[in-house]
């Protein structure tokens, strides 16, 4: 699943392959990709298999996947709420990907906590309600461009309450080398999806941004005693205005039924409450019309029924 090469060559054909490979990750365009999927786990060592067409390549040009995240989606609109709220959970449950035939980790299914090599854990202070991604390729965002961001609460406050819900992204002006910080905010009531206000993500200097990091912030109620948010509480969608390729960035499952926003704990690829894998080496290459399959498995009867989150991050490279 990983490529590597040597640096010092003796044929001719190990030269073009290691250029072929260097070639494929320059793009003329590069924007961070996320493909996320839900699933519902089943008695029995049941495997629950990824939903079709939602882990593969569907856009003209390759994608490098680079890291995994996983999480469990509580299902806070039960009555009783679901037991799923209490996220040690995740150590019960199985994971495994194949690609080509291939099974990554390993045939077996892996407990998911395994699957962690790379610390994203925060501040006590904010890791509840936070998550902060550092884009492997920064995109470039132009003059008078802008992002869309479009975020969605998993259940509605209490009557008369709101939660604040807040996206910025951090960059470098590429003339003058100074740093950038772009930020907007909105009170959610309900869980229709809201679309965030552009004026704050937009460029309007004369130099373009390079955008490196991405963070993500849903508060708690507005009357709660207590300020701590939950970033499980929101998903959310981004795409560029203007320049770029006009296509979402975060891609999840249509059928059976669509999930427009990936859940926002998911993105905490850098810092948040997720658990996250970073692949060997490159990572994975994805030219159009490849794709992965994803495997889950409840490996105790207690943790049957829950919803396990998982997505796959990188950038795609138009070239």
């Amino acid at each position: 699943m990983t490529e590597h090469y040597k640096e010092h060559f003796h044929r001719n054909i190990d030269y073009l392959v290691a250029l072929a490979s260097k070639n494929v990750r320059e793009g003329i365009i590069e924007e961070p990709r996320a493909f996320y999927d839900t699933f519902t786990l089943q008695a029995d060592q049941v495997e629950t298999v990824s939903h079709p067409d939602v882990f593969i390549n569907g856009e003209q040009f390759p994608i490098v996947l680079t890291q995994l995240s996983a999480a469990i989606r509580p299902t806070f609109a039960t009555q009783p709420p679901n037991p799923t709220l209490d996220e040690r959970f995740i150590q019960r449950m199985g994971l495994r990907l194949s690609f080509h035939d291939q099974y990554y980790q390993s045939r077996d299914f892996v407990a998911v906590p395994l699957w962690l090599n790379k610390v994203v854990a925060a501040a006590d202070l904010v890791t509840q309600g936070s998550s902060a991604w550092t884009f492997e390729r920064p995109f470039v965002l132009s003059a008078r461009d802008s992002l869309r961001v479009e975020v969605a609460l998993e259940s509605a406050p209490a009557a008369n309450n709101t939660r604040r819900v807040t996206v910025s992204a951090m960059g470098t002006g590429m003339l003058s080398k100074r740093p950038y910080f772009l930020s907007s905010s909105l009170e959610l009531d309900s869980v229709v999806p809201r679309i965030m206000p552009t004026q704050g993500f937009r460029n309007d200097g004369a130099e373009p941004i390079a955008i490196t990091d991405m963070a993500i912030h849903c508060g708690g109620e507005s009357q709660a005693p207590v300020g701590q948010g939950d970033i499980r509480q929101l998903r959310l969608n981004v795409r560029q205005i203007g320049n770029g390729t006009q296509a979402e960035w975060l891609q999840g499952p249509t059928v059976p039924v669509p999930l427009a926003q990936m859940p926002a704990v998911l993105a905490g690829y850098t810092s948040g409450r997720a658990i996250v894998h970073r692949f060997p080496g490159k990572g994975l290459l994805w030219e159009p019309g490849e794709g992965i399959t994803i495997d889950a498995v409840a490996l105790d009867p207690t943790v049957v029924g829950f919803e396990l989150a998982v997505s796959l991050s990188g950038y795609i490279s138009v070239v």
